[in-house]
């Protein structure tokens, strides 16, 4: 009856100890999973921010006018204030 229950305690034993490895692996690929998702959808949110900022600083060189227009624009200024007098 001893050497039973003995026996009996041991398969218990292990039966817990393969059912908390079991546990454990599958948290710790859970995890590993969601870091990696997680990581992956932050590159891609950094790859987007920094698309965006180089099309707004393409618009804000669009945006400016060129060395011919600035200086056709001065002579022009000019051109009024002499008339004026």
């Amino acid at each position: 009856m001893s050497a039973q229950r003995s026996r009996l305690h041991t398969v218990i034993f292990c039966s817990a100890l393969s059912t908390f490895f079991v546990i454990a692996l599958s948290l710790f690929l859970f995890l590993r999973i969601m870091m990696n998702i997680k990581k992956k959808m932050e590159e891609a949110s950094a790859k987007l921010l920094k698309k965006k900022q180089e099309e707004e600083a393409e618009e804000e060189k669009e945006e400016e006018p060129s060395e011919d227009i600035k200086l056709l624009t001065e002579i022009r200024d000019l051109l009024k204030k002499e008339e004026e007098k």
